[in-house]
């Protein structure tokens, strides 16, 4: 390799490779949620067939079991089905959701399922030792609410 050359090569690998500080891009501003439900509404409206029509709504104890599962990881007890489907507060389904999310279990399910995202990618199997922190630290920052773009930050840059 002729000497030149082999120093054109470095110089452009340095240029390609240099370490540049991590930088923030500028967030939008929020989207209205009523304004982001009906953007929804109309993308599945086009998605549903001519003739077709979505499901109806499900029952309570269907949906309170699969909100569950979705937002802490395990079904509800007896008692919470009973609770709910007795309830005639027409916004308990919105209610038990913000209970949901209020709850630990929620940060440690989430916690859990990026953990096993993050750590199925790993390369070395002593990054297992870090699994248990890790685990306790998402479910910090899922408990307290911190935004992806800071989780992503602090991930990045650990």
């Amino acid at each position: 390799m002729n000497t030149t050359f082999r120093y054109q090569w470095l110089a452009a690998c340095v240029a390609v490779w240099t370490f540049a500080a991590p930088w923030l891009a500028q967030a939008a501003d929020a989207p209205n949620p009523i304004e982001t439900a009906r953007r929804i509404d109309q993308l599945l409206a086009k998605e549903v067939g001519v003739g077709e029509s979505a499901a109806g709504r499900c029952a309570d104890e269907i949906y309170l079991r699969r909100v569950y599962l979705d937002l802490v990881g395990q079904p509800p007890s007896v008692e919470d089905i009973l609770i709910f489907t007795l309830d005639p507060d027409p916004n308990k389904r919105q209610a038990v959701v913000e209970r949901l999310l209020e709850d630990g279990d929620y940060g440690r399910n989430w916690a859990r399922y990026w953990r096993d995202v993050v750590f199925s990618r790993r390369t070395e199997d002593r990054a297992f030792l870090a699994a248990p922190a890790t685990t306790e630290w998402l479910t910090e920052q899922f408990n307290s609410h911190v935004s992806w773009d800071q989780i992503a930050t602090e991930l990045i840059t650990a």
